[in-house]
């Protein structure tokens, strides 16, 4: 017997792939005897064996058919996958302009990178891109890609994924609107539950369309994938969709004409990680949501509607075509509109949903439900009411493969529209008064009926509420009946509190309301300057804590509900001075921000962020350091970081329920904004969050946040920027 142990390995290159044929260690035992009285055998004839051998095991035996790609993962040996340990501790930084990427050496131990590799990592939204260079300088290596798609990397393989996008599953809300939140009381509830939008906000900057209500949506998607030799065999993508839409719409402005669509909010979900034989595919779902209006109307207009919506939508490529599909179901009710002359308005939610597949925008699906209302008093009826929605998706197909062209559905899947209501007589006209008599708990106001409409008016008086748009579902009063003049007394209101109220008349065809009027009743905000210090004056330095040199005098409170016996600051720490207002959105007012357990301040002037941002991603299990705590570190020891317990104590104490409680306290607490985890301002005059020193897990730690909608001690993310407001015992 002879025994030849191979130790060569070559490269085969076929086509424009390339495979390692390694040969290490491998033994051949030749049993022919014949061979044995042969005193040499050449080397490179058993490797041609052996090459031909591979190529015909590899391509010789493939049937032509795609069918032979079925259950294969496939991955050509120029696919370099790094993993997350070694990408965490070898990572440098990236030039997201061009995608230019610093490591440590140290990331070549583990895996070769060469020019035309496609390198693929999962961390954060993932990245795939072709090595167009790879330069060693010192300590470092600096990576040069170029676009790739996943067809680059993958010879043969699929995936399916299926995945409801619900609350519980968001990673990162953005506020883009005062007065939109969305309810997180479930959020750590076992079962997938809808994504439920608040809404009380203008869709004009002259607070004249004000729209309230609940939108609530609970999306699904269900994908599956097929590559074979390396082009895209089989794409789908499926939608399944329910949507309640629970919205009021007024217009406080005679003569209006306005066109415009807005952003409310942006919430990204945790990223959806699938594997092809080793390559992890990972996709983000982003949800925006949209609000928008089409007015041409002569008077002020008041006029709500509930829809529901379940509707389920997908997109198919095979056998080199896309084809369509879609099913729906709806239902309606509705409150009748209040309005005095000839209007048309339209006001609509869009919810937009998109797949980022290695952060490239892919799938995509846009909605439209709306209400619209159409008004002539000299037609009949003189008012009619519809409800409608239009659903359409498309598909960007460069970062799957790029044989395959783009497609979206044009005309959409669906497009309806329904009238659900009509008038039947004329309503009254009412005007409402100036308030007058402010106290702590009670009020005077009153209205004025200047028509009664088709029918006697058979009840008036106004209605109040700390949400705006009051009706008579809320706190009234009963004035008597008829036209003229009335005046009404609002008793049981809650001290220092901000109230709306709006007149009201009802005959048989309905209720009209007049025009919105607000007030604040009398009383204190609570807390006094803290014994023997009102105020200490700092001078900062910039460096591994302050981000700038500046003197700064903080003014202090104590006997705040919740922690009567703490001694605060009145303005962040860093700010130039206390905030001037709730939605106060200056640099100057806002103060620095901090990454959770970080000792570093940062100044966002809108535009730049000092001193640079570094840190991206934060997973450590601790709790904020004592030696790390900006508020002892600054401000002298004995000033600390408020912990999880004493901003619930503060909330839940001072009754705070939307940006007003916060701010009408002696804290005077305001919307700050934060810094996204790239160090990017956002939501600044919006809403607030400010860090306790309490983590919730290696990643999130609790705040407290604050909007036009609500409050709460929430959990964020570690690595994103927020402001601190500093206390002692």
């Amino acid at each position: 017997m002879i025994k030849w142990v191979l130790k060569s390995k070559t490269i085969l290159k076929l086509g424009d792939k390339t495979y390692d044929v390694d040969y290490k260690n491998l033994i051949i035992n030749i049993y022919n005897p014949l061979l044995m009285k042969t005193k040499t055998f050449t080397l490179s004839v058993v490797v041609s064996i052996l090459l031909s051998t591979f190529i015909f095991l590899q391509y010789g035996c493939k049937k032509k058919s795609d069918d032979s790609s079925q259950n294969q993962q496939n991955i050509p040996v120029t696919t370099k996958v790094i993993d997350t340990t070694n990408w965490r501790n070898n990572f440098i930084s990236v030039d997201t302009t061009n995608y230019t990427f610093t490591f440590k050496n140290a990331v070549l131990n583990q895996v070769s990178l060469k020019q035309g590799d496609i390198l693929v990592s999962g961390v954060g939204d993932g990245y795939l891109r072709k090595v167009t260079d790879v330069q060693q300088s010192g300590n470092t290596v600096i990576i040069t890609t170029s676009f790739a798609s996943l067809t680059d990397a993958v010879q043969n393989g699929s995936f399916t994924i299926k995945s409801i996008l619900s609350a519980q599953k968001i990673k990162k809300i953005r506020y883009k609107r005062n007065g939109v939140s969305i309810d997180l009381s479930h959020i750590k509830s076992n079962e997938n539950t809808n994504l439920d939008y608040n809404l009380d906000t203008y869709l004009d900057d002259s607070h004249l369309i004000h729209l309230t209500g609940e939108f609530s949506i609970l999306p699904s998607i269900n994908s599956e994938l097929e590559i074979s030799w390396f082009t895209i065999k089989s794409f789908k993508i499926e939608y399944e969709v329910q949507e309640q839409l629970n919205l009021e719409g007024s217009i406080d402005l005679l003569n209006l004409q306005y066109d415009k669509e807005i952003e409310l909010a942006d919430v990204t979900f945790n990223p959806i990680v699938v594997f092809i034989g080793g390559v992890p595919v990972v996709l983000v779902p982003d949800l925006e949501i949209d609000a928008g209006t089409d007015i041409n109307i002569q008077s002020a207009i008041t006029t709500s509607a509930n829809q529901q919506l379940t509707y389920t939508v997908g997109l198919n490529y095979m056998n080199n075509q896309w084809t369509p599909s879609q099913t729906y179901s709806k239902s309606f009710t509705y409150q009748p509109p209040t309005l005095s002359a000839s209007a048309g308005a339209k006001i609509y939610i869009k919810p937009k949903l998109k797949i980022m597949i290695y952060g490239v925008a892919s799938p995509y699906l846009f909605g439209e439900g709306y209400v619209r209302i159409q008004a002539d008093l000299l037609a009949t009826p003189w008012w009619s009411l519809y409800a409608g929605a239009s659903v359409g998706a498309g598909v960007q197909m460069e970062i799957l493969g790029h044989d395959v062209l783009d497609y979206y559905t044009d005309p959409p899947f669906f497009d309806y529209e329904t009238l659900i209501a009509a008038a039947s007589g004329q309503p009254p006209t009412v005007t409402t008064a100036a308030i007058s008599n402010i106290t702590q708990t009670t009020a005077t106001d009153g209205g004025n009926v200047t028509s009664q409409g088709s029918s006697s008016v058979t009840s008036r008086g106004v209605c109040w509420s700390t949400s705006q748009n009051p009706t008579i579902t809320n706190s009234h009063t009963t004035d008597g009946s008829g036209t003229g003049s009335f005046t009404s007394n609002l008793t049981g209101l809650t001290t220092n509190t901000h109230y709306y109220v709006r007149a009201y008349a009802t005959n048989i065809t309905g209720t009209a309301y007049g025009n919105q009027v607000s007030f604040t009743t009398t009383g204190s905000s609570g807390g006094q300057p803290c014994p023997g210090m009102p105020t200490i004056i700092i001078n900062h330095v910039a460096g591994s804590v302050a981000p700038v040199n500046k003197t700064v005098t903080y003014g202090t409170v104590t006997n705040i509900p919740g922690e009567t016996s703490k001694c605060w600051i009145t303005s962040n720490l860093g700010a130039d001075h206390q905030a001037t207002a709730k939605d106060d959105a200056t640099e100057a007012s806002a103060g620095w921000y901090w990454q959770f357990n970080r000792k570093q301040g940062y100044k966002n002037d809108g535009t730049t962020v000092t001193p640079s941002w570094t840190i991206t991603w934060i997973n450590e299990n601790l709790d904020w350091q004592t030696a790390n705590d900006p508020c002892a570190l600054e401000l002298g020891s004995g000033w600390r970081i408020p912990t999880y317990t004493e901003w619930n104590n503060v909330n839940t104490s001072g009754g705070w329920t939307d940006w007003n409680g916060p701010w009408n306290s002696g804290l005077k607490l305001h919307a700050a904004g934060h810094l996204t985890i790239g160090g990017t301002l956002d939501s600044r005059g919006y809403y607030g969050s400010y860090w306790s020193s309490a983590q919730f897990d290696a990643n999130y730690s609790w705040s407290l946040f604050l909007g036009y909608g609500n409050t709460a001690v929430d959990q964020w993310g570690k690595a994103g920027g927020q402001t601190l407001r500093c206390l002692r015992d």
